[in-house]
C-alpha cells in the first residue's frame, strides 16, 4: 500500500509522500536522456523557451547552460516540483533569467506566439489530453518555433511494468507521438531513436519568424544594457519595474545578449533609474494639463508605452533617423507621437517645438553625462530663453561609477560576429561600439543652479534609497554618510524658468509696461 502511494510522485510528485526524493532521482536520471535529445534542437540567441513539466529543475539548467542568453520559462502540475525547480534554479530566477511557474499543458497560462522552443522531457506519459497538449504547445509557438518531446522509451510493452505501477501512466509509440504533432499541423516532423530506445520527436509550427537586424549610432553598449535589465526586471517575482514591451523586443532583435550576462547589482540600478524618472515624469503629468513630453534620444527606450496616453497632449522622440527607423521597427505609432529626426546636439531641433506656454518637460535618461559639460551647459541656456518655464529630468552617475568607467579595460559590447556563430547569428552594426566613456558629474546636484541663472533643481532622488533589499551589501555601503556622496547614482529633475533671467532693472521696466528683449 505504501509503495503504490509512493509511486504517485512519478506523475505528481508531491501528492504522497517521498516526493523530493522522486525529484532528485529525475534530477540525475534524466540527464543522459537530455544529452541525446538536445543534439536535435538549439536554443536561438536571446529565445525564450518553455520547458513542460519541469520537475526538479536540473532539466531548466540544462538548458541554460546550452544558451546563456536564453529565457527560460518552466511549468509543472506540481506544486512540489515548482518549488523545487526554483530553488535548484534561484540564481537564475533572482537574475529574471528563469521563471517557473504551476500549471497544466492543456491550459498553458502563455499568450500566443511566444516561445521560440517547447521542450518536454519524460512528461508526456502524464499528460491528461497528449492531444490537447501538442495543440496548446502549437499555440504559445512563434510561427516558425519547434518543440521538442523526448522520453527514454516508446515501447509501451516493454514499459508495462512501469504503467502497472504508476497511476495516470501512459507510454505513446512513435506513431502516435507523430499523429498527435500532425493534427495540431505541425511541420517538419522529425522522429529520432537512439540504440538503447530513447525517443526525440522534433515537430516545427507552420511559418517563418525574422528576427530585426540591430542598426544604431551613438551609445548602442547603454542602450542594449538598459533594455536587456528591463526585461530581466519583467521576470522577478516582485518586479520593480514592470515592462512587458522589453520582453518583446528581445525577443525579436538579432543580437546576442549574452553580453550582458554579467550585469549583475547593475540590473537593480537600471531598473530602479528608469522607475525613479517614470515616478518623476508621472508627478508632473499628475499636477499639469496638456503637457508635451519630449523624449531626447530614447533608443529602444518603452517609456512611450509605461505612461498612460490619456495624462499628456502629445510626445516627441528625437533622434538621429536610423535610430528612429529601429524604434519603428519595435514599436508601434502612438497617435500623439511626434518624430524629430536631428541628432540631439544640432540645437536647431530647439525651434520645433512650440513656444506655447503649455507644459513641457524633457526625459534625458542616460545621456548628459557622456556629452561634453560644456555643450550641456549651452544646452540648458538655450532651452531657458526659448521657453517660459521647462522641467527637465536627467540621471547623474557617481563619482564612483566615473572612476571605475575611466580605469577599465573597454572591450566591445557590439561585435560584428560572435566567435564559433554560424552566419545566420551574424550581428549587424553601422560601428564599432564600446562601453562610452563618462565624461563628467556632480557629487552635489545643486551645483547645477551655477550653471544658469533660470535653473532650479525640483528633486533629486538616489538609487540606493529604492528597494534597498535587492542591492544587498553594495547598497549598505552607498548609504553610509562617509560614502552617499562619492556613491550616489542620482535621478534629477530641474526647472528653469525665463523670468529668473531678468534682472531686477528689466523686471521693474517690464513693471512699466515697456517690453524688452531678454
Amino acid at each position: 500500500m505504501f509503495f503504490k502511494q509512493w509511486m504517485h510522485n512519478f506523475a505528481n510528485p508531491g501528492i504522497k509522500w517521498g516526493g523530493s526524493y522522486v525529484l532528485r532521482r529525475m534530477n540525475q536520471e534524466h540527464i543522459p536522456l537530455f544529452n541525446f535529445a538536445s543534439q536535435f534542437f538549439e536554443i536561438p540567441v536571446n529565445g525564450t523557451v518553455l520547458d513542460v513539466g519541469c520537475g526538479g529543475g536540473h532539466h531548466l539548467s540544462m538548458l541554460r547552460k546550452k544558451c546563456h542568453s536564453a529565457l527560460i520559462y518552466g511549468i509543472d502540475i506540481s506544486e512540489l516540483s515548482v518549488k523545487a525547480s526554483i530553488a535548484y534554479n534561484k540564481e537564475a530566477v533572482n537574475m529574471g533569467l528563469a521563471k517557473i511557474v504551476q500549471g497544466d499543458v492543456c491550459e498553458l497560462p502563455f499568450s500566443d506566439n511566444w516561445f521560440d522552443l517547447v521542450t518536454a522531457s519524460e512528461t508526456v506519459y502524464f499528460w491528461p489530453d497528449v492531444q490537447k497538449g501538442f495543440e496548446e504547445i502549437y499555440r504559445v509557438l512563434k510561427p516558425g518555433g519547434i518543440v521538442a518531446i523526448y522520453c527514454d522509451s516508446c515501447d509501451p510493452v516493454a514499459e508495462k511494468r512501469h504503467t502497472d505501477l504508476i497511476p495516470g501512466m501512459h507510454v505513446y509509440t512513435s506513431e502516435e507521438l507523430q499523429s498527435c504533432a500532425q493534427q495540431s499541423k505541425f511541420l517538419n516532423i522529425k522522429i529520432n531513436l537512439s540504440e538503447d530506445g530513447k525517443i526525440c520527436l522534433t515537430a516545427q509550427k507552420e511559418g517563418s519568424f525574422r528576427k530585426i537586424p540591430f542598426f544604431y549610432m551613438g551609445n548602442p553598449y547603454n542602450t542594449l544594457a538598459a533594455l536587456w535589465a528591463r526585461t530581466l526586471e519583467a521576470r522577478q517575482p516582485v518586479p520593480i519595474l514592470e515592462d512587458q514591451n522589453a520582453l518583446d523586443v528581445v525577443s525579436n532583435i538579432n543580437y546576442d545578449f549574452s553580453y550582458f550576462a554579467d550585469l549583475g547589482i547593475d540590473q537593480v540600478g537600471l531598473a530602479v533609474r528608469d522607475y525613479l524618472i517614470d515616478r518623476m515624469l508621472k508627478n508632473f503629468l499628475e499636477k499639469n494639463q496638456d503637457v508635451t513630453i519630449i523624449n531626447l534620444a530614447p533608443g529602444l527606450d518603452t517609456r512611450l508605452h509605461r505612461i498612460p496616453e490619456n495624462t499628456y497632449k502629445k510626445w516627441i522622440d528625437i533622434d538621429v533617423p536610423l535610430n528612429l527607423d529601429l524604434r519603428r521597427a519595435f514599436f508601434s505609432q502612438a497617435d500623439k507621437l511626434e518624430v524629430i529626426a536631428k541628432s540631439i546636439t544640432d540645437f536647431s531641433w530647439i525651434d520645433n517645438i512650440s513656444k506655447a506656454n503649455e507644459p513641457k518637460v524633457i526625459i534625458a535618461q542616460d545621456l548628459f553625462a557622456y556629452i561634453e559639460l560644456d555643450t550641456i551647459k549651452t544646452f540648458l541656456t538655450k532651452l531657458a530663453h526659448k521657453f517660459a518655464s521647462i522641467d527637465v529630468i536627467f540621471d547623474l552617475p557617481s563619482a564612483e561609477e566615473m572612476k571605475e568607467n575611466h580605469s577599465m579595460t573597454l572591450p566591445p559590447a557590439v561585435v560584428k560576429k560572435k566567435p564559433n556563430a554560424r552566419p545566420s547569428k551574424k550581428i549587424e552594426i553601422t560601428e564599432s561600439a564600446q562601453r562610452p566613456r563618462i565624461l563628467w558629474t556632480l557629487q552635489n546636484v545643486f551645483e547645477v543652479q551655477k550653471w544658469c541663472k533660470a535653473i532650479r533643481v525640483v528633486e533629486e532622488r538616489n538609487l540606493f534609497d529604492y528597494d534597498k533589499k535587492r542591492w544587498g551589501w553594495r547598497g549598505f555601503i552607498a548609504r553610509l554618510p562617509s560614502n552617499r556622496a562619492r556613491m550616489s547614482h542620482n535621478v534629477v529633475q530641474i526647472r528653469l524658468k525665463r523670468e529668473l533671467l531678468i534682472d531686477e532693472k528689466d523686471r521693474k521696466v517690464r513693471k512699466s509696461g515697456i517690453e524688452t528683449d531678454i
